[in-house]
């Protein structure tokens, strides 16, 4: 059987060593905060956000100003089922 030659002892210590570098550097990173909000029955138009102006919902819009919004979505079921279940 042949012994691997030195060079490739070095390369494989320097890819491991990088790799090591590089998940400490990745841990430290801010992750980021999620927020999944799941309502029953809620209608496209009824937040403040999405231009609702008869019910006032000032910290979901807040949520909605920072944040990600969603502006279209399909489904194949009634909207109401999965939350029922």
């Amino acid at each position: 059987m042949k012994h691997p030659s030195h060079s490739f002892l070095f390369a494989l210590l320097a890819l491991a060593g990088a790799c090591l570098f590089s998940s400490t550097a990745m841990s430290a990173a801010v992750k980021p905060n999620v927020v999944l909000i799941y309502i029953d029955d809620l209608g496209y138009g009824d937040l403040g956000c999405y231009d609702c102006e008869d019910i006032p919902t000032p910290h979901v819009d807040r949520l909605a100003k920072e944040g990600v919004r969603f502006t279209a979505s399909y489904i194949t079921n009634p909207p109401c089922c999965p939350s029922r279940c």
